[in-house]
């Protein structure tokens, strides 16, 4: 079990490294710091603020229930498994990790943004599936961005992804 966790552990840290490191650049510094507010709080209830909206003008009236209750499911779940796992960030467990954009919260197991994007883009996709691409191309670019700015490991990445999945299907097998 522990050689399991040390390959793991491993593996996180040398995918980090390229993404954080070697892909290192003065555009994607500015890029990345624009992309990854795609996955903020402040950009999720914008969203459902628009889909509420939205709701009064159109026939799809489950579409800002489903994405409004996904979020708020995912995000509980992400930030509860924060403070449960208590990982610190890269930043401040590897000497060498580049810090472009810090954040307040000090865990970073699983990703809060990449949970908020994929929850997005997981909705947004059932209403718009023209568009599906597009809305998981834009998640992915958020959850890279978490690695590039020094605010997670691929592993929190990952798991922020599953775990907007995981509260996507709960949220249609209950609630819609």
């Amino acid at each position: 079990m522990y050689a399991i966790r040390l390959f793991f552990e491993k593996n996180d840290i040398g995918m980090f490294y390229f993404v954080n490191k070697k892909l290192q650049n003065k555009i994607l510094d500015v890029f990345m710091k624009y992309i990854t507010e795609l996955g903020s709080t402040v950009f999720a209830v914008c969203i459902c603020l628009f889909l509420i909206l939205l709701r009064l003008f159109s026939s799809n009236q489950k579409l800002w229930l489903l994405m409004s209750a996904n979020m708020i499911l995912g995000q509980f779940i992400t930030q509860t498994a924060k403070r449960l796992f208590n990982r610190p960030r890269p930043w401040k467990s590897l000497g060498w990790a580049r810090v472009v954009k810090s954040v307040s919260c000090a865990y970073s197991f699983p990703s809060g943004h990449t949970c908020s994007a994929f929850s997005i883009a997981l909705v947004l996709s059932s209403a718009l599936p023209t568009i599906s691409l597009v809305l998981f191309l834009l998640a992915t670019l958020v959850g890279i961005s978490r690695i590039y700015l020094g605010c997670h490991y691929p592993s929190d990445v990952l798991t922020g992804s599953m775990v907007s999945l995981f509260s996507y299907f709960l949220v249609n097998i209950f609630i819609c």
